[in-house]
């Protein structure tokens, strides 16, 4: 379990850095900042990671998922997102990592309840101004 949160994290650093990188190329003046937040969100988006590129990272803020491999879910509420034991998962972790910045979670996927797998999601946050750009 160690190595499975250690990669977890790994890959969510890899994600954050990328919308970093953005980032400074638009306060660089490389190109504008709503040309960074476009290929940020592209390449987040369909980032894919694990054995044969089943895992996926996503972006949300504390409402809205922002970016994810499935674009029927973007600009849903978070309240909307729930596992298969009927959990807020997303509403409750964005709560959560703000009181506490607790950043693993666990939750569990699957249509049926034999099918039912326990995953671990990681989360860190990043402070933004809607507003910008």
């Amino acid at each position: 379990m160690e190595e499975k949160k250690a990669q977890t994290a790994a890959v969510v650093g890899v994600a954050y850095n990328i919308i970093a990188e953005y980032g400074q190329r638009a306060a660089n003046g490389e190109f504008t900042l709503e040309e960074a937040k476009k290929r940020a969100h592209d390449r987040v988006a369909n980032f894919k990671t694990g054995k044969d590129a089943k895992d996926y990272v996503w972006v949300n803020d504390s409402e809205t998922m922002l970016a994810h491999p499935n674009k029927d879910f973007e600009g849903k509420s978070l309240n909307y997102f729930k596992d298969s034991n009927g959990k807020y998962f997303l509403e409750e972790a964005a709560k959560d990592f703000k009181r506490q910045r607790r950043r693993l979670c666990r939750l569990m996927f699957g249509r049926k309840p034999r099918e039912r797998n326990p995953r671990l999601k990681y989360h860190t946050l990043s402070f933004t101004n809607r507003g910008a750009g």
